[in-house]
């Protein structure tokens, strides 16, 4: 599988990432689903004016793209 990408943290902050990936990677959702909340994570990127909240958005929608696409390719 292709590595995910994520924002570069603190050291003593990295156990975020570390959760949101195996969330994501153990969640039992189907590609669908996986690219429906991507949708919704960009629309909702578009949405604000907050600069560091609109790349998490933006992070995590890439990210729920790959791994739909990684399972459609399974």
């Amino acid at each position: 599988m292709e590595a995910l990408t994520w924002a570069t943290l603190n050291p003593e902050d990295q156990w975020l990432t570390a959760a949101l990936e195996k969330e994501l990677l153990d969640s039992n959702q189907t590609p669908e689903e996986l690219r429906a909340e991507a949708r919704r994570l960009r629309a909702e990127a578009q949405q604000t004016d907050i600069k560091p909240y609109r790349e998490v958005c933006l992070t995590m929608a890439a990210n729920y793209e790959l791994v739909a696409a990684e399972r459609l390719a399974a």
